[in-house]
Formats: C-alpha cells, structure tokens, sequence
C-alpha cells in the first residue's frame, strides 16, 4: 500500500497558480461586466459627445458640488469615485505579480515520476538489442570501479546515476520489474504518495501561524463567504429588476392606484412621494420629513453650511434614478399625468428651479448669474432662450441683472443648450408600404437636435428624411439608431452634482406616446439618447443653408400590435428634457391602419392556361377550368407575327441625324 506524505510549497511552485487561478475567477467576470457598462455609455465604440461650457460662474454651493462628483469642473471624477474601477486596478496588479512570480520560479522535477527511457536517452519504440546496447555504453561509463579522482559529491551523483540506469535497464528487460513499473509506475513497487499543499509549512506548523490560519480560514468559510451570498440573496431579493427598493416600488404605486384622480399632481407632489423612498433613507439615515425638507431646499436655492449641504447634495443627485422607476411604474398603469410632471420635477430639481410664481421666467433662472428670480426684470419681454438670443449683450444684462461682462457668457450657455426640431415623423412597418391590422409597427421621426439661437426651417435634402430599404435594415430595422453616437451632453447644472450612477438617468428626452381620446399612454416611456450634436455649432447661414445639418433618427418600437380595424387613429408624440427648461416637444401624429393592397395574380405574375393534350390541361379540365387548345396556339403565333412586324416597322425607323443630313 502507498504511504501517504504532505509537501509544503516552501519553493512557491504551487501557491502562485491557486492564487492566480481565484483571482481570474473574480476579475474576469467584472472586467466584463464594467467594460459592457462603460461600453454602453460610449455609443458602441464611438467617442462620445461632450459638450463643454465655458463659464466663470460659480454657484454658492460650488465646492460642496465639486467635492461630491469628485472633481473641479473638469469630469474626471468617473475615476475614483467609482469603487469597482479600483478594485479591478487592484486585482489586476496583483494578478500581474502573481503572474510574475509564476514566470521567474523555476519548477523541481518531480522525484517520484520514473520514466527508463529518459534515463536510457532512448526512444519509446527502441527493441531490446538497442536497449542492451545503450545500457552496456552507460553503465561502462557511469561504473562506480571508474570513478577515479572524482569528489565525494560527483561520486555521489554517479553512482546514484549508474543505480538509475540499472533499474530503467531492468524494468524494461527483467520480467517482475517490468510488471512493477507497469503496475505502479516504479521498478521497487509501490511508492509513496505526496500531496502538495499551496501553502508554506510555516503558516501550518508555526507555533503563531498555524492559529492566524485557522482563524483566517474559518473567518471566510464559516462568516465572510455565508455573509457575501446573504447579502447578494438579500439584495436580489429586496430590489426589483430596474434597480428600485422593493419598499420604494410599493410605496410609488400604492400612491398610483389609491391617487384621487381629481387631485392635481404637481412639483410639490412628487417631491413628497419621492423623500418616501427607502434609498434615500437608508444613504442619508434621515426621515422622509427630513429628506423632503433637503429636496425644497434644492428647488427654493437654500444653501446649508458644508456638511449639511454635502447631506442635501447627495440626497438629490439620487432622485434621478428614482424618478426613473416611478416613470416606469407609473407607464404600466398608462399614468401619463404622473410620468410629465415626475420629469419636470427632476428638470426643476436638476436646475434648482421653484416654478411657483416664476413659471414665465423659468427657462432664464437656468442660466448662469441668474441666482435669482428677483433679478429679472418684468420690464423686458424676453421669457425663453430662443428669444434671449436674439438681443444684445447690454440687453441681456438688464434683463437678468447682471454685469455687461458676464452677458457674452449667458448668451454662451443660453445658445448650447439643445432643443429638438422634427422634419418628419411617421408609423412604419418593415418591407411594407402601409401601416396594416395587427402589425408589429414603429415609429420612424427624423428630427435636428439645434440651438436655440437657430431660428427658421432648415433647407434638408430629402435624401437625408429617406432610408433605403435594404435586407440589414429590414432584419434590424433600430441599426441605424444605434450607429449614432451617444448624447453625453452633460446639463449645464451649476447647483446639481452629476455622477456616474447619475448620469445616464439625466442625458437627452423622455419619449411618450399618448392617446389623444383619453391622454393616456399608449405605450412605455422611451428615451431618446443617441443623436448628433454638431449643429449646436452652425451659424444661422450655415443652419439654415442645412447642407452640413446633421438630421437624427429616433425609432420608438411599439410593444402591442396596430389596431384590428382599418381607421385613423390619433395621437400625440411628447419629448421631455431630463435636464432642462424650455427644450420640450410636442407633435400630433396619425395612424393611417390600412387593408394590404390587393395583388392581382394574373395582372402580375401573367402565369398562362396548360397546354390541353399536357397533364397539367387534363387535371384542368377535369376541374372545369381554362385550357389552352390549338387554335390558341394560332392565335398566339399570329400575334407574335404581329408584334414582330411591328417591332419591324420602329427598326426601320432612322434615329441617325447625321446619315440622313448626309442623304438629303
């Protein structure tokens, strides 16, 4: 029987490759799951647009903001902020180490593995005349009679040499030692079995390691691995699958189906509903009276000392991703009342706008310098952006207050902040020329994402409103939507802190599809976040000339079929600004539902009757159908003489100018 022995990896032959293989196991999968999420934020490979204000403004509560996304102004706080991003720094060094480590440590052969053909230099296949030829060369060579003036140490080697050589010469000639390394892989029979333990023996057999190690070991097995699977357990479990707290989830929509539809829903309320929300109870340690008194500070421009101010920041710079499951929550019971004014209170938190009793001069209050709705005069009428730029720097200081120097920059932010202009917008079904019953549609619109500053309609070839119907688009019509790249238009938000769990739920508009009859929705909220920004950047000529006018196209795909009957249908297409005042839009669209066209065979395909002595003209008679006889066959080759005097007569006819100048 083989006796059993433990080999501590005192030479780091085996530790490393535990080590290494335990960290690729945690690192791969996050570095892919990270690398998709970054992936998706940057428009499937293309850069993606930012656009950068230059403003010296600097609101009362810069550096509380500043400290909270983790930079000055300058966007890079994506990169310690994000906790993943450093474990995966970590991780990945010390995997490099550990692969280091694996690459400069030279394996020991294994002592315990006998291979007689290695040790006899011969091959596998070799016969028995070759193999007693090399054994007699050997063993003259490595004979312990011919060891002469060797030391202690080489003589050692050789004869421990020349012992191997008998032994590999006797297991493959000799009968019973050949069937013991056969049987046990070793000429002497069974051999002691070692196994390897990756670790080194001081931390087992130490008097003050082994304890620590057990310790460490109980402390991962018996806690840290059951509390990592209970929190991972819980956390599924108590969030639904956008994210949002199981008990935020109840709350929104117990307040949905126990509303008062008589009840007008305001700013105020959403407010109210969102400071209930078990996030931001459990980031902050607050009451929901509390964390609704932080949210009207934000909306009212109430500045706290640092630390509280910090505590109001980072309450709203979660409301974002709340509003987003309210919206969804909200779209399942077709509330499209909630979901509008849920995005404008969003838009009034982003920008630190009370719309009461400001509500004309709104869109001004989110442009820099303007701290104030006192400061606006009632004097000029100047209420949007579209209007603000058209009037002169000394104007726009007297309208809102400010220095003549600081104007040039209001006018800057005013110009860059985007607004849509749609130039065509229709219900489309793939390969087909009219919307039909029961279809699986979308909605194709062609829009421009301009500044306000662009005024006019836009000279845009139609070539740029049309799409070529090719097999690519007809297999995967939203292809070219996601060929655009990504609005990451950041918001000019000089009092709201933008970060990277925030960031996706404030970029671009809200997409909604209502009924006119009854002003509900008529399908879920989409987004609108993959366009073209350069035409922020044209002047009014260049604008309206439109010859370098970037036209963007947003699909929205309609999860319930077209309507069973043929009929118009009326609706109302609504996009909403996540992030600011002024840049909304609404069109009404119709849904012309149509029989197909009917396809006349014979007028098409022009298939002709069988022939009457064929099998074809004998199964048609049989079933009282049109046969062709003979006297068709006449008729059908005079008319054929009849076209080819005809196609006679045009040949005749000369086209030639010059040859006939030339005969008159």
């Amino acid at each position: 029987m083989a006796r059993v022995e433990y080999d501590y990896d005192e030479s780091a032959e085996t530790w490393p490759y535990f080590v290494i293989t335990l960290l690729a196991v945690v690192l791969v999968p996050t570095t892919i799951s990270y690398v998709s999420k970054i992936w998706s934020r940057s428009s499937s490979g293309r850069k993606a647009q930012v656009k950068k204000y230059a403003t010296s403004f600097k609101a009362s509560n810069h550096d509380q903001v500043s400290q909270l996304t983790g930079s000055k102004g300058s966007g890079n706080y994506f990169l310690f902020s994000d906790k993943t991003l450093v474990f995966l720094i970590v991780g990945w060094s010390l995997f490099l180490y550990v692969g280091y480590v694996i690459h400069t440590t030279e394996l020991v052969a294994d002592a315990n593995v006998f291979d007689p053909w290695e040790i006899l230099n011969i091959d596998s296949s070799a016969t028995e005349k070759q193999i007693k030829s090399v054994y007699r060369k050997l063993s003259l060579k490595f004979h312990p009679d011919k060891l002469g003036s060797l030391s202690d140490e080489e003589k050692e080697d050789v004869e421990t040499k020349f012992v191997l050589i008998n032994k590999a010469y006797k297991a493959l000639t000799d009968e019973i030692t050949k069937e013991n390394f056969l049987k046990y892989g070793h000429p002497d029979g069974p051999q002691s079995v070692t196994h390897g333990i990756a670790l080194p023996k001081f931390l087992v057999d130490g008097k003050l390691a082994s304890p620590v190690l057990v310790v460490i070991y109980i402390s991962m097995i018996a806690i840290a691995l059951p509390f990592v699977v209970a929190k991972w357990w819980d956390n599924v479990r108590s969030h639904t699958r956008h994210g949002l707290h199981i008990k935020t989830a109840a709350a929104f929509s117990s307040y949905i189906i126990n509303n008062n539809p008589a009840k007008l829903i305001n700013t105020e309320t959403i407010i109210e509903l969102i400071s209930k929300a078990e996030e931001l109870k459990s980031a902050t340690n607050l009451s929901s009276e509390e964390i609704e008194e932080l949210l009207l500070a934000q909306l009212n421009r109430v500045f706290f000392d640092s630390k509280k101010e910090l505590q109001k920041l980072k309450v709203v710079s979660l409301v974002p991703k709340l509003i987003n499951g309210l919206v969804d929550i909200a779209a399942t019971f077709r509330n499209s009342e909630l979901c509008v004014k849920a995005i404008e209170a969003q838009r009034y938190l982003i920008q630190a706008v009370n719309p009461t009793g400001c509500s004309d001069i709104e869109q001004l209050l989110q442009l820099p310098f303007v701290e104030k709705k006192e400061q606006v005069s009632k004097k000029i009428p100047v209420h949007t952006l579209g209007k603000l730029t058209t009037i002169s720097d000394g104007e726009i200081a007297d309208l809102v207050g400010i220095d003549k120097k600081n104007a040039a920059e209001v006018r800057s932010v005013a110009s860059s902040i985007p607004v849509i202009k749609v130039l065509k917008a229709e219900f489309k079904i793939p390969g087909e020329s009219v919307v039909t019953p029961q279809s699986n549609a979308h909605i194709v619109v062609k829009l421009l994402i301009k500044s306000p500053a662009q005024k006019g309609q836009a000279k845009v070839d139609d070539e740029k409103l049309e799409e070529k119907e090719t097999f690519e688009s007809l297999r995967d019509p939203f292809s070219i939507v996601q060929d655009q790249p990504v609005l990451a238009c950041l918001p000019e938000s000089p009092y709201f802190p933008v970060t990277v769990e925030n960031s996706e739920y404030v970029n671009g508009w809200a997409v909604l599809l209502t009924v006119q009859r009854d002003g509900k929705l008529a399908d879920s909220v989409d987004l609108l976040t993959r366009g073209s920004l350069s035409n922020l950047e044209l002047s009014q000529k260049a604008y309206s000339d439109g010859e370098e006018v970037q036209v963007t196209t947003y699909k929205l795909k309609l999860n319930s079929p077209t309507p069973p009957t043929p009929g118009d249908y009326h609706f109302k297409l609504s996009f909403k600004s996540l992030s600011y005042l002024g840049s909304d839009l609404d069109i009404p669209l119709v849904m012309k539902v149509q029989e197909p066209p009917k396809v006349e065979d014979a007028g098409v395909y022009d298939i002709e009757d069988p022939e009457e002595d064929s099998i074809a003209g004998a199964m048609a008679t049989l079933r009282g159908e049109k046969v062709k006889t003979a006297d068709d066959d006449d008729d059908d080759s005079a008319s054929d003489e009849e076209d080819l005097e005809i196609e006679s007569d045009f040949t005749d006819i000369n086209t030639d100018t010059e040859d006939e100048g030339e005969d008159k």
